[in-house]
């Protein structure tokens, strides 16, 4: 990515610097149009050596503009051993998410959110230890930026 620099560096530091004493959960957008690079910038930064050993459970998951919780919620059990779920039931899912999560410093990269819904359906399965925490979303849409609230890096 030709011309990011200073987008990746600010990045960079939302994932991983704290303000002040607070270690709470943050919540970061990437906006911007269509095939402008925000995946690809998200992919850079979640794949640096620096936030591999920062974070204790990093996961991914393709939300796109047919979102399914369920394949989210496989993706994310998924992301960081490769493992196969074959539960069927999504409160099931959500709930071994939850647990997955609990009591570790997690980076989850939620890409290509298309909707509010989306966000909606997933908001409940991160909890808030206050151990810095990061959810860091891609999508072109404002309204799902606004929903989501606190940082936001636009390209």
């Amino acid at each position: 990515m030709v011309g990011c620099d200073d987008q990746m560096e600010r990045l960079l530091e939302d994932l991983t610097q704290y303000s002040g004493s607070s270690r709470e959960r943050k919540f970061i957008r990437i906006i911007g149009m269509r095939g402008i690079g925000k995946t690809t910038l998200a992919k850079k930064v979640y794949n640096k050596a620096d936030i591999r050993s920062h974070f204790d459970f990093r996961a991914w998951a393709i939300a796109s503009s047919q979102h399914n919780v369920k394949k989210i919620l496989i993706s994310l059990l998924r992301s960081p051993k490769g493992d196969t779920f074959y539960i069927e039931d999504e409160a099931d899912l959500a709930d071994m998410v939850q647990k997955s999560l609990k009591g570790k410093r997690y980076l989850i990269v939620l890409d290509d959110i298309w909707s509010t819904k989306a966000w909606d359906d997933m908001r409940l399965c991160f909890s808030s230890e206050n151990n810095g925490s990061r959810i860091l979303l891609t999508t072109y849409n404002s309204e799902v930026a606004c929903s989501v609230g606190t940082e936001n890096l636009s390209l």
